[in-house]
C-alpha cells in the first residue's frame, strides 16, 4: 500500500512540474498534498518535492491524512476553479473568474481580405478583446434570419463552381455503358438530362459523383480532377439526389434530411443548432416541415422524393447532382421542385438534373443533354436542341414541338405527343 501510494505522489508531483514547465503554474504559490506517504517511500516523494521546488519555486505543503491527492492550488486562473465552486452555497450563480491586467498582442499587418487569420505569435482564433461573461464566453452576436443553403457559401466568399466532363467513358467492369460524353457546368446553371430508361443516366451520374470509377477521361471541379478526393471533400463539393427509396428503417423525415449535414460535421461530433435550423429551413421551403417526425417509410414516395431533395439541400454542395427529382410527384410538387432549382441557379449553384419530362427543360434549364446509345446526341439551349426529329430519335416516338404565349406575354415551347387512335 505504500509503496502504491508513493508512485501516486510521485505522478502527482511529475503532473504538477510539467504543468508548472508548460506555463500553466504561473501564479501558484502552495501545493497541498496528502500525508499519507509510509515510511519507506518517504525519502523517495521528499527528494522528488525537493526538486519540485527547485524547478517551479512552488512550495509543498502536506495536509492530514485522508484528504485525498492534491487537494488544491492556491493560484489564480483555472486551478483554483473547483475550491471556488466548493466554498459557496449549492446552486450559487458562478462567479468571474478574476482576470489581470494584459497586454495585448498586436494585430496582423495584413490586408482586409485576411484580417482575421491570426497574427504571428498568436494562437489561431486567439481572443480579440470582445466582453466576456462569467463563463468565459464572448457575448452572443445579434441574432438575424439564417441565409440559407449556398447563399452562406457565396457570402463567405466560396465562390461558385465549375464542372467539368471531359471525353468521359462510363460503365461496370466488363461492360460499358456510355463513352465519349463531354459537357461543361458553370455555377448559376441548369442543365437538364434527357433520355429514354436504361440508356445510362443514372450510371453516368454515379460516375461524375465518384460512386462508380470512370472507365476512362476526366471529372473536375474548378479544373481539378476528383481522381483522389476524400468522400467528404467530394460530398462538400456535389450533392446528389438519387432516384425515390425505400427505406430499411423507420427514421424520421427530419432524421434523414438532417443525413445531409454528414459533410460538414468530424468523426464523433453531433449536429450543432445551427445544423437544426438549416434543416428545420429546407423542410418549411420545401413544404415538408408537418413530415419532420413522421417515420421516413410511412410517408408516401412523392414525399420520400421531397426529403431526398431536401437532404441534398441542407449538404450545401456547390453543384447539385439530382436523378430525377420530379418522380412520383404530383403536379404542384413538380412546380415546386422546379422553382426550387431555379432559385439554388440563382444564388449560384450549379445544378444538373435528370428527367422524361421534356417540358420540364423548357421550364427550369439552360441547357439540355440528350443522351442516347451511350453518347450525346444533343447538347445546347432548349429552344435549338429539342428538336421533333431529336425526339424520334432518342425516344422513338412522333412529337410535336409548339410554341405558346403565356398569359403573362413570355412565349415558351411544349411537346405534343401524337397519340394514335385520337
Amino acid at each position: 500500500m505504500a509503496s502504491r501510494l508513493a508512485w501516486m505522489g510521485m505522478f502527482g508531483i511529475a503532473l504538477l512540474a510539467g504543468l508548472a514547465a508548460r506555463g500553466h503554474g504561473a501564479g501558484n504559490r502552495v501545493v497541498m498534498l496528502a500525508s499519507t506517504i509510509g515510511p519507506i517511500d518517504a525519502g523517495i516523494v521528499g527528494a522528488l518535492e525537493d526538486a519540485f521546488q527547485r524547478r517551479t519555486g512552488i512550495e509543498v505543503r502536506h495536509a492530514g491524512a485522508g484528504t485525498g491527492a492534491a487537494l488544491e492550488m492556491a493560484k489564480t486562473g483555472s486551478f483554483d476553479q473547483r475550491r471556488r465552486r466548493l466554498d459557496r452555497p449549492a446552486g450559487a450563480a458562478p462567479r468571474p473568474p478574476p482576470r489581470g491586467p494584459r497586454v495585448r498582442k498586436a494585430p496582423a499587418r495584413l490586408g482586409p481580405a485576411r484580417r482575421r487569420l491570426p497574427a504571428r505569435g498568436r494562437h489561431a482564433r486567439a481572443d480579440d478583446g470582445a466582453p466576456r461573461g462569467p463563463a468565459r464566453s464572448a457575448h452572443g452576436a445579434p441574432r438575424r434570419a439564417v441565409l440559407h443553403l449556398g447563399a452562406r457559401a457565396l457570402a463567405s466568399g466560396l465562390g461558385v463552381s465549375r464542372l467539368e466532363v471531359a471525353d468521359l467513358a462510363f460503365g461496370y467492369r466488363g461492360r460499358a455503358v456510355g463513352r465519349n460524353v463531354s459537357f461543361a457546368l458553370e455555377g448559376g446553371e441548369v442543365m437538364c438530362l434527357l433520355g429514354p430508361n436504361g440508356g445510362g443516366k443514372t450510371t453516368l451520374f454515379k460516375t461524375v459523383l465518384g460512386l462508380l470509377p470512370a472507365l476512362g477521361g476526366t471529372v473536375a471541379i474548378d479544373g481539378e480532377s476528383l481522381e483522389g478526393w476524400s468522400r467528404p471533400r467530394v460530398a462538400t463539393a456535389l450533392g446528389y439526389v438519387p432516384q425515390a427509396q425505400l427505406g430499411l428503417f423507420p427514421f424520421s423525415v427530419r432524421e434523414i434530411v438532417l443525413m445531409g449535414r454528414t459533410a460538414h460535421l468530424g468523426a464523433f461530433a453531433t449536429p450543432s443548432p445551427r445544423d437544426a435550423a438549416v434543416v428545420e429551413a429546407t423542410l418549411h421551403e420545401l413544404g415538408i416541415a408537418h413530415l419532420a417526425a413522421r417515420p421516413y417509410t410511412e410517408v408516401s414516395g412523392g414525399e420520400r422524393q421531397l426529403a431526398l431533395v431536401a437532404r441534398a439541400l441542407v449538404q450545401e454542395a456547390r453543384v447539385l447532382v439530382m436523378d430525377e427529382p420530379t418522380a412520383s410527384l404530383d403536379f404542384g410538387n413538380q412546380v415546386r421542385v422546379l422553382s426550387r432549382i431555379r432559385a439554388l441557379a440563382g444564388i449560384g449553384i450549379a445544378v444538373i438534373l435528370s428527367t422524361h419530362d421534356p417540358d420540364q427543360a423548357f421550364a427550369c434549364a439552360d441547357r439540355v443533354a440528350m443522351l442516347h446509345g451511350g453518347t450525346l446526341a444533343g447538347l445546347g439551349p432548349p429552344d435549338t436542341t429539342i428538336t421533333r426529329e431529336r425526339l424520334r430519335a432518342v425516344y422513338g416516338v412522333d412529337v410535336d414541338v409548339v410554341e405558346l404565349t403565356l398569359s403573362d406575354g413570355r412565349r415558351t415551347r411544349t411537346c405534343v405527343p401524337a397519340v394514335k387512335g385520337r
